[in-house]
């Protein structure tokens, strides 16, 4: 029978209020020595009041076996990121957040599954949404079977 953790916070301050054109990561999360047969990724966030044209949130994911070798410019950390198309092909893209210019101030959410690489992951999101994100928040939980 499945086993679901509970859903745990991940730090991602700069995702809280992203601007327009901005790529974050959060800080690295431990999945410890057993790891984790699958794990949950939840994001969520409310747009901005004024939406000027339709976009997208992408979220990507970042593996790391020691918590400190990570792709190019990631760093396991709460931090704004500057990375290349190229180094975003290095992650692996979980989805795309779609919103059309009329979500003015509309609340995002969605859930993806995911089979963990490695023992540490960082989430990354980079917000084309033609707006600042008014709040956001990102949680994990994982599952064993």
């Amino acid at each position: 029978m499945p086993t679901l953790g509970t859903w745990t916070s991940i730090t991602a301050t700069n995702f809280n209020a992203a601007a327009d054109n901005t790529i974050d990561e959060s800080t690295s999360v431990d999945l410890g020595a057993g790891e984790a047969d699958e794990v949950r990724i939840k994001v969520r966030f409310q747009l901005a009041a004024s939406i000027t044209a339709a976009g997208y949130t992408g979220v990507r994911i970042a593996y790391s076996h020691d918590n400190t070798d990570w792709p190019e410019s990631i760093t396991g950390s709460d931090a704004g990121v500057t990375i290349t198309d190229e180094a975003k092909s290095q992650l692996d893209l979980l989805g795309n957040m779609a919103n059309s210019d009329t979500d003015d101030g509309n609340t995002m959410e969605k859930i993806f599954a995911v089979e963990p690489k490695a023992r540490y992951f960082s989430i990354v999101t980079e917000n084309q949404t033609s707006g600042t994100y008014q709040s956001g928040t990102i949680e994990y939980q994982t599952k064993d079977f």
